[in-house]
């Protein structure tokens, strides 16, 4: 048997919290605050999906390489292939590592971080992939500008681990 706490919201009181929310942000143009929940941990939740789906599919594109591609290019393919799967393995886990640091709350930037470094796999081990796969196809400075990406990337997560964040309430860095 439940035991009524009047310091407790009860479950009736969050479903007209939640729809007073939504219905103040159709008429001021504003996007959807529900109660409880912070866009900060949405984004964050975002990218650590977003890491694990990149690195699982880096370890199905792997197993692919290995088992029914492996005779059918040559070796220089072959390690432009692994390459760019490694490398997109390293990256998605740095996705991962930046949504983790974003549930802290303590880091600032962490999105654009992790922008740069999809971006990145976009541009590296995406065009590694296409030049493997589609040797005419002329893809001039999408891989090097990818690389470039990644490479800004990390600085940004060093930047970002170094610098405060200040604590709105208190005027103090955490």
């Amino acid at each position: 048997m439940r035991s009524f706490r009047p310091d407790s919201p009860s479950s009736s009181t969050l479903y007209y919290q939640t729809i007073a929310a939504r219905e103040r942000a159709t008429h001021c143009n504003r996007p959807i605050s529900l109660p409880g929940v912070h866009p900060v941990t949405e984004r964050s939740r975002f990218w650590i999906a977003c890491g694990a789906i990149l690195a699982g599919l880096s370890v199905i594109l792997a197993a692919i390489a290995d088992h029914v591609l492996k005779g059918n290019w040559g070796v220089a393919e072959a390690r432009q292939f692994e390459l760019a799967v490694r490398y997109q393995f390293y990256h998605a886990i740095a996705l991962v590592l930046c949504g983790l640091l974003g549930l802290s709350g303590k880091f600032r930037g962490l999105s654009i971080v992790a922008v740069g470094f999809l971006l990145g796999i976009v541009g590296f081990s995406g065009g590694l992939f296409l030049k493997v796969c589609l040797p005419q196809i002329n893809l001039g400075p999408v891989i090097p500008a990818g690389a470039v990406l990644w490479i800004i990337s990390w600085v940004g997560l060093a930047v970002t681990a170094v610098i405060p964040v200040r604590n709105r309430l208190f005027g103090s860095e955490n």
